[in-house]
Order: structure tokens, then sequence, then C-alpha cells
């Protein structure tokens, strides 16, 4: 695509053919024709023509041989990329200005990159490179086309020229740990007889009591029960441990709202990465428990490097949740919750069925467990009832009773997404005016 030439330029040429228009023809000072005069005119049109066709046959010959650029990073990592063209043609180039898609970018676009004749081996060969801060999100994603603005020497006109041909590019998850993260928990005996925990080992901190299985040390039988209930029963004691995690994930559908990489959706997929990164890396055993298909799946997340890789990809495919609401994800993490316990319940909206959550909270709780509600805060007033709309409470009051009844609750702020920007915010023309006024 030819674009004119700069208004600068093109109003001194236009005035050089009508002063030969006027040098021409009869005036009151000469009744003769002029025709040595038609050089005015002649010449702005012959500079036009060559220009353009000069430009029309150096734009065809350039050709992208090679892309270069890591297959995989992290979200913010900065990187280079480097291209190598070739170009076939039997005039020579002045200048370009090179762009390469991006779409890992909030922009969509690479830098400009400025290239001159002096860059070309004798085997009509050249590179390039950029550098570019990967900062859209996560995801897999198609680097290029490639856009190339060329201009002929007299800066007349310019043409923008397309090379096809993408590389993929994935970039995995992450995210910085969530603030106010406490994985702290003090162990707690729980009640005689209870045995549905399996936090249990060979400390010498008594757990509690069940009843025998084979394969069991028949040392550490309780006789005493055993004669009381007339079964064999064992005792149990504590691990010497760290604690557990069980990080419930509420992603139901209906709830999901905006678009793109800011909805509050995305949004929490990244904090869950978050929370998972920091248990891995304090080696802690971790538990994702969230709705996979129409049912709640219990996920063991491994706190190794692999493990890292393999909850970062489950949670970057991870589709939002039908079917599947938070008290049914609460009512599976109760059969799995003890006394070394420190569940995190993550949703992404505060519009749920409170009283039936906190209800599975307070069981939780009951049996010893540390229980965390984190939310994204899109309402104005804590709602516990859908059907009574005036059954509400002031979100900080509601935080503040949470919190005397030993359930810390945070509301992370929903953070409004600017507008996505035009990958062609800059017309072709200001670019190129910006780019002769740079030459000049």
């Amino acid at each position: 695509m030819l674009s004119g030439i700069p208004r600068s330029r093109g109003e001194v040429l236009l005035f050089c053919s009508l002063a030969g228009v006027c040098m021409t023809l009869p005036s009151r000072y000469s009744n003769h024709f002029h025709p040595e005069a038609l050089i005015f005119v002649f010449y702005p049109i012959a500079l036009y023509f060559l220009s353009w066709f000069y430009l029309k046959n150096i734009a065809k010959g350039f050709r992208l041989e090679k892309r270069s650029l890591p297959e995989v990073c992290r979200e913010g990592d900065h990187i280079r990329v480097e291209l190598e063209f070739s170009y076939i043609g039997d005039l020579p180039f002045t200048y370009l200005l090179v762009q390469d898609g991006f779409a890992a970018t909030d922009i969509l676009f690479g830098p400009q990159i400025q290239v001159t004749r002096s860059v070309l081996r004798p085997d009509g060969r050249f590179c390039v490179s950029y550098e570019v801060d990967v900062n859209r999100g996560y995801g897999n994603f198609q680097i290029g086309p490639l856009r190339i603005e060329v201009f002929e020497p007299l800066h007349f006109f310019s043409s923008e020229v397309e090379i096809p041909g993408t590389v993929p590019f994935k970039v995995i998850l992450n995210p910085p740990v969530p603030e106010d993260l406490e994985l702290e928990k003090e162990n707690a005996l729980t009640p005689l007889g209870d045995s549905r925990s399996t936090k249990t080992g060979s400390s010498l901190e008594f757990f509690g009591i069940r009843e025998c299985c084979p394969g069991d040390d028949i040392r550490a039988i309780c006789w005493s029960k055993t004669a009381q209930v007339g079964r064999l029963i064992l005792k149990t004691f504590e691990l010497d441990a760290r604690p557990e995690v069980l990080l419930v994930l509420n992603t139901e559908a209906t709830k999901v709202k905006g678009l793109g990489f800011g909805n509050n959706f995305k949004r929490t997929l990244r904090m869950a990465a978050g929370i998972l990164s920091q248990c891995i890396e304090e080696r802690l055993p971790t538990r994702l428990i969230l709705p996979i298909g129409d049912s709640p799946e219990i996920v063991n997340i491994q706190p190794t490097g692999s493990g890292r890789e393999f909850a970062f990809e489950l949670l970057a495919n991870l589709e939002a949740g039908k079917g599947v609401d938070l008290p049914a994800l609460l009512a599976v993490a109760a059969g799995k919750a003890g006394p070394a316990t420190i569940l995190i319940v993550l949703s992404h909206t505060m519009d749920i069925p409170l009283e039936p959550v906190l209800d599975g909270l307070f069981a939780l709780q009951a049996r010893q467990a540390k229980a965390m509600l984190w939310a994204l805060d899109d309402a104005k007033m804590i709602r516990f009832d859908a059907q009574r709309a005036n059954d509400t409470m002031d979100k900080e009051e509601f935080t503040r009773r949470m919190g005397e009844f030993g359930i810390h609750v945070k509301l992370v702020p929903v953070k409004t997404a600017p507008p996505p920007e035009v990958a062609n915010s800059i017309s072709n023309s200001q670019k190129k005016q910006k780019y002769v006024q740079m030459l000049s």
C-alpha cells in the first residue's frame, strides 16, 4: 500500500507545477507562449513517477528467513527476538521500519526498528533484533506476522508490506505471592476417637485412637479401650510434619465477569497460582479442590519443581466450573481436613450463598482447621440470602465479625482493566511524518 508524500514537500512540488503552468501561458507582460517553462511542470511529475516505480520494485524484495526467540518463558520475562531477512532486488533499498507482531505484549507489537542499507551483507541478508517484556498474560500465543514500512530515497512515498509467518510462543504463569498469606498452623490434637484425619505418624505426641486394621503395629494396641468396646483399638500419634494446605477454588461459570486476562476468573486463577507457588516453596503438602467438568475433584500437588509446573499448567487450562457451587466444594474439603490443616477458600466473587458457605467453614473450624476466605471484592454489601435483598451487612463489619470467630476474611480489590490498546493506534501518515522528521 502506497501512501502520499509529506505535506511540506508536496506543497513545494505543487507550487513548482503551478508556477510552471503560469510561466508557460501568455500574460500581460509577454504575449508569447513559453514551452521551456514546461520543465517546471514535467519535473515534479517525473519525480512522482520515478519514486513510485522505485518503491514498488524494492517493496517486493524482502523475505523473512528466520525468527529466533525462546519457545517458553514466564510472565514478566524480558526476552530477545532476532529476525533474519534476505533482500533480493535490482535496486538498493534505503530506509526501513520493521515491526514484529507480538501478541504477548499489551500493545500486540514489538518496538519499531530502523534499518538502513549499511546492515546488508554481501549475500543479501541482514539481521535485526529487539527486546520486549512479556506482560500480556499466560497461554499460547502466535508471534507474527511481520510488518515492514519501506521508504524511497526522496521520501515522497512509503509502502507497508506484511510478511506472513508465525511461530508458537508459550507463556506460563509466574504470579507474585499474595499479600497477607500465612501458612503457619500449630498442630492441635483431635478429640478422642476422631480417625478421619490423615496427619498421623510415630512421634511422642498422642493423636487419637482408631480401630485396628490389617498390617498395623500390634505394639500400639490400646488394651483398655479394646476391653471396653470388644474390638482391637489402636493408639495413633501425631506426625512430626508441617501443616497440610487445602485450597478450595470457586470458579462458577455463571459468576464470571469481565473480558480477557482482567476478568475475575483469570485473576482468581492467578491468585491460586501464587498461593500454590508459596506452598511448594515451603514444601507443604497441598491439595487443590476445584470443579472439573460437572463434579468436584481433589488434586494432590507435590512440593517439587515438577509439581509446580503441573499445577500452573492445570490452572492455565482450567475452565470455569459448571454445576458445582462453593458449598459442594466445602463438603469435599470437610472429609480431608484435620487439626493440622490450613484451609484457604478462594472465590472469584462475593456473590455466593453465604449462609451454607459459613456453615461449611464453621464445620471445618470445628475440626480445628485454620480457615480463611478470600474473595474478589465485587459487591457493595455482603448478602446472606439471595432471596432476601434486605438481609445484608457492611463488608468491614462482616470481616471484623468473622475475625472474632477465628475465620480470616480477605476481600481483594477489583482492579478495572484498562481498555485494550489498538495495535495500529498511530496511522501510517503519522508514523511516516515522525520518521521523516527524525531523519531531517
